[in-house]
Formats: C-alpha cells, sequence, structure tokens
C-alpha cells in the first residue's frame, strides 16, 4: 500500500525536498481542504505534471467515493482530530479510479496532515 499525505506547509525547504522525494503521495491542506503543497507522487495519482496544477485546488476534486468524500474526510478530522484507514477513490485527470485510504499525521504548524495509501 502506498500513501498520499494532507498538510498544511511552513516547514524547512530541506523538509519539502525530503517531502518531494518520498514515494508515496503527499498533499498539505488548509482546514478548508484546499492543498497548499503536493509532491510528485500525488501529481502521479491525480494524473497532472506540475504542482502548479494542484496547489490551491480542493482535495474534494478527486475524491469520488460517495460517502468518503472531501466533507466526510475534514468532518471526520474536525470530530475526532485523527483519521486512519479512511477508505475513499481517488479519480485521476485521465480518468483512473486509485482506491487509497487515508491516515491523519501529526505535524506541528500543519492544519490537516493526511496519507493516503494505495495499492497500484
Amino acid at each position: 500500500m502506498s500513501t498520499v499525505e494532507m498538510r498544511v506547509c511552513s516547514e524547512p525547504a530541506s523538509l519539502r525536498e525530503v517531502i518531494d522525494r518520498v514515494p508515496d503521495g503527499f498533499v498539505a491542506l488548509d482546514s478548508a481542504g484546499v492543498i497548499r503543497q503536493a509532491n510528485q507522487a500525488f501529481l502521479d495519482i491525480v494524473e497532472l505534471g506540475s504542482k502548479g496544477s494542484v496547489i490551491g485546488e480542493s482535495l474534494g476534486r478527486w475524491l469520488t467515493q460517495p460517502g468518503a468524500d472531501l466533507a466526510a474526510l475534514l468532518g471526520h478530522l474536525r470530530r475526532y482530530k485523527t483519521v486512519r484507514l479512511f477508505h475513499t477513490v481517488i479519480r485521476g485527470e485521465l480518468g483512473s479510479e486509485t482506491e487509497v485510504d487515508a491516515d491523519r499525521l501529526g505535524v506541528p504548524d500543519v492544519e490537516e496532515a493526511v496519507r493516503l495509501g494505495w495499492e497500484p
């Protein structure tokens, strides 16, 4: 199972470089679910070639599982302050669907940090 992680970023450049190299997907979100940072693995899942294509977009644009969309994910985070194995589907821009499991990460200075794992 691979990973996509969400978090709002204010980390040093060296941590951003590490995140960019992680083979699992990673996105940083603000409290409304808007993407503030993403790595290449996440871009691969959503079938886009540049970070500029996802920064400022809602993660909900790609979450397609009924009952497990962005509102459900954020609601779960607000209510429980944690998420483990939140199952949903990401639909890429070219139409591929990838089943993922979300886990919230506790990261200082970050509103939402969530990992989404998938099996290729």
